[in-house]
Order: C-alpha cells, then structure tokens, then sequence
C-alpha cells in the first residue's frame, strides 16, 4: 500500500522542519535522526490503529 502523504521524501521533509524548530540546545541532544524514528513509528501504529478500524467494520457489517 503506497501512501502519498507519509513517504519517504515528505517524512524527510518533516523531519528537517521539526528540526529547525528545536533551539540550539536541543540539537546537541536529540539528532535528526531520533525525529525520523518517531515519525516512522507513529506511523506504523496510525496505520496499525487505521487496519483494527477496518476489520472491525468488517465484523460488524456480517452481524
């Protein structure tokens, strides 16, 4: 399943705003990287919660 919005150029993108908005301090502790981590995973879990969604409707509509 592609997703046009979350891929991997734009979650890039992402991260280098989010990024650029941490003051200088921040930067030294936490790496673009870190940021990257938190996005793909709450991705997998937004679309994780978006599947549960879909196969409960599923269910139900055989009730």
């Amino acid at each position: 399943m592609e997703d046009k919005y979350l891929n991997e150029e734009n979650i890039k993108r992402i991260t280098e705003i989010v990024y650029g908005f941490l003051p200088a301090p921040a930067r030294i502790l936490i790496k673009q990287e870190h940021i990257e981590t938190v996005i793909m995973n709450a991705k997998e879990q937004f679309v994780a919660f978006l599947r549960s969604g879909m196969e409960e409707d599923q269910e139900n509509e055989g009730v």
